[in-house]
């Protein structure tokens, strides 16, 4: 048995008041997981006779999952337990669709967004999680996976997944803890928004996501302050994380880059010893351009208060002066 007394006491209850009946698509594979899908749908019928559930056999490579028809989200999850109620709310959606399910233009805006939320049976988080991201499944914007990170820990460890719940969104945008329906709709129509919230960006910076922060501000071809404070941020594990998207600009930008290590400079008196120290290695790293004013600066700075900043605007002076002597960069 898979639903307890309790379970069997929410989906009678749920379907008494179904209005209609609806669909629901058990995705079969060779997996060894299939049968508990398979369970659970027999469970499922038994105690919400409204509910058809048809066997079909799911995408190549795709693991077994239950997907709702006329809305473009799958369970790759058994909802049992507290994943059981904002599951039967996003099943109760189908009756009140349209007949033809979501709007052509819904279907075309979606293009190739895809939403994948990670949870798991042990989270008291994550049923929320979930019931905020339902009004996505009506506007049919996004695709969307529900995904049990215990019952498919592969499919987990191919994102890194540490803990739950977690959405991310085409691979690339994060979001840990609840996330708002609003959120996603909000990077799906300019994904720009993300580089004007501070907390987003430093989000993604702890989450390792250095290289679609560089990629973003790349496409923008501006580097926006919120991005700037990172790099002066007191924790080093942030600062470190602005740097390595400062390393990647500069590979794809180095004019871009330049241009913000001139904004940094701006505030350098400002910083306390470890972020002028992590200013000054960046215009050795990228300073070449202008070798010449960037090492007058540097060697005009005081001296003697703090001697592992010393080094570090030592190590850049003679940095400058090395690629001024192999020529311009």
């Amino acid at each position: 048995m898979i639903l307890n007394a309790r379970d069997s006491e929410v989906l009678k209850a749920w379907n008494a008041e179904l209005i209609g009946r609806v669909a629901l698509k058990r995705l079969v594979s060779k997996d060894e997981r299939n049968g508990r899908f398979e369970a659970f749908c027999e469970e499922l019928h038994a105690n919400a006779s409204k509910v058809d559930v048809v066997a079909a056999t799911g995408k190549e490579d795709e693991p077994p999952g239950l997907a709702l028809e006329g809305l473009d989200v799958v369970w790759h999850a058994i909802p049992y337990g507290p994943e059981l109620p904002p599951f039967l709310e996003a099943l109760s959606l189908i009756s009140r669709l349209p007949v033809d399910g979501p709007s052509e233009a819904a279907a075309a805006s979606r293009g190739s967004a895809w939403l994948k939320v990670f949870v798991a049976p042990s989270c008291p988080f994550c049923p929320n999680a979930v019931r905020e991201l339902i009004p996505l499944f009506v506007k049919g914007s996004v695709r969307c996976s529900i995904i049990d990170a215990q019952l498919f820990p592969e499919m987990a460890a191919s994102y890194g997944i540490k803990s739950v719940p977690i959405a991310i969104l085409n691979g690339a945008y994060r979001w840990t803890g609840e996330t708002l329906a609003s959120d996603v709709m909000a990077i799906l129509e300019d994904p720009a928004l993300i580089l004007s919230s501070p907390e987003a960006l430093e989000r993604m910076i702890k989450e390792g996501q250095a290289g679609n922060v560089a990629r973003m501000i790349l496409e923008k071809n501006e580097t926006p302050s919120t991005f700037l404070d990172l790099l002066r941020h007191p924790e080093w594990s942030v600062r470190l994380g602005a740097l390595v998207v400062m390393e990647e600009i500069a590979d794809a930008n180095m004019a871009l880059a330049r241009v913000a290590l001139d904004q940094l400079w701006g505030s350098f008196a400002d910083q306390d010893a470890a972020v002028r120290g992590d200013i000054a290695y960046l215009i050795g790293e990228l300073g070449a351009g202008d070798s010449a004013a960037w090492t007058a600066r540097l060697e005009a700075l005081p001296i003697g208060a703090d001697e592992q900043l010393d080094d570090i605007v030592e190590e850049a002076i003679s940095k400058l002066r090395s690629l001024s002597q192999d020529g311009p960069v």
